[in-house]
């Protein structure tokens, strides 16, 4: 369990030092969701899932927010990000079990590092601004 530990952390030091230098909202691209929320843990973070689908017109529409520094400061300050992508065997399996419905993406899942669901947006097109994105990460700080 000590091995693990370092390995989070290390593992988290390294992530956070490649974002200081990208200005973006973090998001893990290494592991699945339980390095997620090892990393989360180890790191006394939350854990942000965005549900995205590839071929998704609103998802992409996001991508510049989440290079916004300030929504990027906040969430890597705040959060543990990682994408799901919506048609994944993983992502719907990780619904299934957590008896998520997500009806249309982006779907932004807030979680605490005990896996529980603190809050939950889906967002339209029209969402797409820092403010909201940084709205909705408060809301879920505050559950």
């Amino acid at each position: 369990m000590n091995h693990l530990k370092r390995y989070c952390c290390l593992l988290g030091f390294v992530i956070t030092t490649a974002v200081c230098h990208g200005q973006q909202v973090n998001f893990v691209t290494q592991g699945n969701l339980r390095t997620v929320f090892d990393l989360a843990k180890a790191q006394n973070k939350k854990v942000f899932l965005e549900v995205f689908a590839s071929d998704c017109h609103t998802c992409m529409l996001f991508e510049p927010i989440f290079k916004d520094p300030k929504v990027a400061k906040y969430y890597n300050e705040h959060f543990i990000s990682y994408r799901l992508e919506a048609n994944s065997m993983e992502t719907q399996a990780f619904l299934q079990k957590q008896k998520v419905n997500v009806v249309s993406t982006p779907t932004f899942l807030f979680y605490g590092t005990d896996v529980k669901l603190i809050y939950m947006a889906a967002l339209t097109d029209k969402q797409n601004t820092a403010a909201i994105v940084l709205q909705h990460a408060a809301t879920a700080l505050k559950k």
